[in-house]
């Protein structure tokens, strides 16, 4: 299990090669790190945010 994500590189065909991540790996990663987290907090709340202005100024 890899503790840093690999940044994919193109191959002159415009096929990528990245290496396999598994769902495990990348939870961990993201766990790991506070700064991920707070953003996805953010987004999270922004969107939830978002839906319910939506919701409230719509005519239905």
């Amino acid at each position: 299990m890899s503790t840093e994500l690999e940044i994919c590189k193109m191959s002159p065909d415009l096929v990528p090669r990245c290496p396999q991540i598994s769902s495990p790996d990348l939870r961990d990663y993201v766990i790991s790190r506070p700064v991920v987290m707070t953003w996805l907090k953010r987004v999270f709340a922004g969107t939830f945010g978002f839906l319910g202005l939506r919701l409230a100024l719509s005519d239905r």
